[in-house]
């Protein structure tokens, strides 16, 4: 039996004397099979000598709950003449009471599960309403139930109710402290080019000085009394006076130079050009950074929530079904929590919170989120995964073929749109879920504002191309006169070529 019905056999024929074992297998072989075809069928021979006591036994046996479409065959072994009795049961004849059905709301008793959703165990048994749904208490339950397999290994779905996406809250970037306002002018990479260029100006500055002495200690004539070694310790250059130089070259003010080697004056033009750069640059840079407000980093998408390593909570083990087996360490960072808990989180903040997103754009009650709390939080622009929400319906039940026609009947004619707004306006906290769904939408300069990506890019490549430019030329520079100086040193020249700027 379990091999045909797993080979998609949906009519069954069955004689008297295999009709009772048949009924007694019915459900516990179908919970057990892989296919879930629709619409079962059954027919039953019985010997018209039998009927009245097979009659009494079949009526009050269960298996008829699960089977609406039954014929019975009574027939005569002697005459031959035969007794046709037929039931057939449409969604329409529940839903209109043409037969003797009576619905019954049951309300499902748990202990520990706040989401009333429950669990299934691998015995078959369960709490809340899927287990309800796999211990046949229940026939059918709502409730938002996506399409994970644990439970579908006892019960089954109907067709798609609605689809659902699962995303995340995360704190609002916020504003960089006051501080941190004078270092922003620069990006980090810029920064240690300007630094690596303040340095290396100061040992070549600090070098050219002290080769310049030198070389003037050896042009000075020694039969004069005027000109003597002491005379020239003004013309010495302490690492500290490079040290300053640097500093007025870069900030834009005057300092002391030496013109009397040609090596001198194309260093400190070089200095000269690069210091006004730079000055210019962290000008400019200083002012838009006071001009707009600077935040912190947006998180917007899954993979840059998942590079933070932030803890982020959920009501139940079942939000991560889809995405049990994945080997990502955001899966590890997730922590089951309850409401409580997970308000007192949402206010100490640094932490993110799942939340549903139904199909036409409203979010999912939630029972952690107040006033307060929304006005702190954003969505993702992406979803961590999203499903289709289905009804959960035991494995044999009789209606699953029409509720599915239904279902995408009433999907097409777009009521469900319609019901989802109204009951969203009726019975969400309006104040708090428009904060939720506006906290990217950014009006009268309030929050972070992202300028145009395409000027801030062309910017930054006319800031970079003039910083490597004005640092190759340097560094260039700095190696013509260091190789100067070394050859001087070498030959033993000492020939000053004064000259004149006028």
């Amino acid at each position: 039996m379990l091999h045909a019905i797993d080979n998609g056999c949906q009519a069954f024929v069955v004689d008297e004397q295999g009709a009772e074992r048949f009924l007694d297998l019915y459900m516990p072989v179908h919970d057990l099979a892989r296919q879930r075809s629709l619409d079962k069928s059954l027919i039953l021979l019985i010997a018209k000598r039998n009927q009245t006591h097979l009659f009494d036994r079949m009526r009050v046996h269960e298996a008829f709950r699960e089977l609406a479409n039954v014929l019975i065959v009574v027939y005569d072994e002697q005459e031959r003449p035969t007794d046709l009795y037929n039931t057939v049961v449409d969604i329409s004849d529940v839903l209109e009471r043409r037969v003797n059905v009576t619905i019954e709301l049951v309300a499902v008793k748990w202990t520990k599960d706040e989401d009333e959703w429950g669990d299934v165990y691998p015995n078959g048994t369960g709490i809340g309403l899927m287990g309800s749904v796999a211990e046949r208490r229940t026939d059918i339950a709502f409730g938002a139930f996506y399409l994970w397999f644990k439970p579908y290994n006892f019960s089954s779905y109907t067709a798609t109710i609605s689809r659902s996406g699962v995303t995340v809250l995360v704190p609002k970037p916020k504003l960089l402290p006051h501080w941190r306002t004078p270092f922003l002018s620069f990006s980090w990479p810029l920064w240690i080019a300007v630094m690596v260029t303040f340095l290396v100006g100061i040992i070549a500055t600090w070098l050219a000085g002290t080769v310049r002495l030198r070389l003037l200690l050896l042009s000075a004539p020694t039969d004069q009394p005027w000109t003597g070694r002491s005379d020239l310790i003004s013309e010495q250059l302490t690492l500290s006076d490079a040290v300053l130089m640097m500093v007025g070259f870069f900030v834009a003010q005057s300092s002391p130079i030496r013109t009397d080697l040609w090596s001198c004056v194309c260093l400190f033009a070089s200095l000269l050009l690069a210091g006004f750069m730079v000055s210019n640059l962290y000008s400019g840079g200083l002012a838009s950074v006071m001009t707009i407000p600077k935040y912190e980093k947006s998180i917007d998408t899954v993979v840059e929530f998942a590079a933070t390593g932030m803890k982020w909570f959920g009501p139940t083990p079942y939000c991560l079904e889809e995405i049990w087996n994945a080997s990502e360490q955001i899966q590890k960072t997730y922590i089951s929590a309850g409401p409580e808990e997970m308000n007192q989180y949402a206010h100490m903040g640094g932490s993110g919170f799942i939340v549903e997103q139904a199909q036409h754009g409203n979010f999912a009650p939630s029972n952690f989120l107040d006033r307060q709390v929304s006005t702190t939080l954003q969505p993702l622009k992406d979803y961590v995964y999203t499903q289709n929400c289905a009804a959960l319906i035991t494995n044999t039940n009789p209606l699953r073929s029409n509720l599915n026609e239904y279902i995408l009947r009433v999907q097409q004619s777009g009521l469900l749109y319609h019901l989802g707004i109204r009951t969203a306006i009726r019975y969400l906290p309006t104040d708090v879920m428009r904060n939720i769904e506006r906290s990217r939408m950014h009006q009268h300069d309030d929050g972070a504002v992202r300028i145009c990506r395409i000027f801030i890019n062309v910017k930054i490549r006319v800031v970079f191309v003039f910083v490597v430019i004005i640092f190759v030329v340097f560094v260039v520079l700095i190696v013509v006169i260091l190789v100067f100086i070394v050859v001087v040193i070498l030959a033993g020249c000492v020939e000053v070529c004064p000259i004149e700027i006028v």
